[in-house]
């Protein structure tokens, strides 16, 4: 039986209390089964087909792909949005994805040049780390927030994992993506 925490974050603001309760369910990282790498890998690259990347593949050059994707509550959306990181050799691009109103299948994505000042792309150090998490499933059950799918390629040997609100979970590999999105999000 898995027990619930409840966390309850505590901070002042405009001389008020705020209390926000988070929902944690302490869950080791899970390796994916084959069902759930083969829709991960579907919907990694479904992202790159509509931004117009090429599949990552063994054998390619080391090449991190962060899809963040979020929950919001917005009309004109299926209720999420996905916003991609591609760090490459000498470039960095952000990428935009699209929903059709009622589908949950990117229609087309737009990528721009990322401007240097504005983001530190994954060190050697942190990218091997990712790749050591390759196949897992890093989520602490919090609920809403962001989720993200990693795919990359390190040292000619590609590799992606999930991983749900990293910077609210504490296990290790949580904490090495939440360590990385927080400079990439800078």
């Amino acid at each position: 039986m898995r027990s619930f925490v409840l966390l309850i974050l505590f901070g002042l603001a405009g001389g008020t209390f705020a209390v926000e309760p988070l929902y944690v369910q302490p869950l080791l990282a899970q390796t994916r089964d084959a069902d759930q790498r083969a829709e991960a890998r579907r919907k990694l690259n479904e992202y790159a087909e509509a931004s117009r990347l090429p599949l990552l593949k063994e054998g390619d050059p080391d090449e991190i792909r962060i899809w963040v994707t979020w929950a919001n509550f917005r009309a004109d959306t299926i209720g999420y949005e996905t916003e991609g990181y591609v760090f490459e050799a000498n470039n960095a691009r952000t990428c935009r994805i699209k929903y059709p109103h009622s589908k949950s299948t990117p229609i087309k994505g737009s990528c721009a040049r990322l401007r240097k000042a504005t983001v530190y792309p994954p060190s050697a150090f942190e990218l091997e780390a990712l790749a050591n998490l390759s196949g897992r499933e890093l989520d602490c059950g919090v609920s809403d927030g962001a989720w993200l799918e990693i795919d990359g390629v390190y040292k000619g040997h590609q590799f992606s994992l999930g991983s749900s609100n990293p910077d609210q979970c504490l296990d290790d590999g949580s904490k090495v993506v939440a360590k990385i999105m927080a400079h990439v999000l800078r």
